[in-house]
């Protein structure tokens, strides 16, 4: 946890509010939490299972207090990014081989 200990909130385009955990990077990357309210939108995001996991590794305090959120104008391209990783996964599925199928039919059969 050498880093700033920085959480935001923020409002989007809609008016919502969004908690974010330190080091955020956009929607896909990191866990958020939303509400009408700040209250509503940190509540979410410290109950959110992702965040949950990742204090328990250490990335971030489990119960940070309400003086390590800085409210902050919504983070330039936070919802969506231009190019994200594409994930291992999706790359071996496109490397192999589709499997060729073979109708064998005989109309004496």
């Amino acid at each position: 946890m050498g880093r700033q200990l920085r959480f935001i909130l923020f409002r989007d385009r809609t008016g919502s509010w969004c908690a974010a955990p330190p080091g955020f990077r956009n929607l896909v990357r990191d866990p958020t939490g939303w509400g009408g309210t700040r209250f509503e939108a940190v509540s979410e995001l410290l109950s959110h299972p992702e965040f949950i996991h990742r204090a328990q590794r250490g990335e971030w305090p489990a119960e940070p207090g309400w003086s390590a959120f800085v409210e902050v104008p919504e983070p330039e391209g936070a919802m969506f990014t231009e190019r994200e990783p594409v994930p291992a996964y999706m790359m071996r599925a496109a490397r192999r081989p589709r499997p060729q199928l073979k109708l064998v039919w005989s109309r004496d059969g």
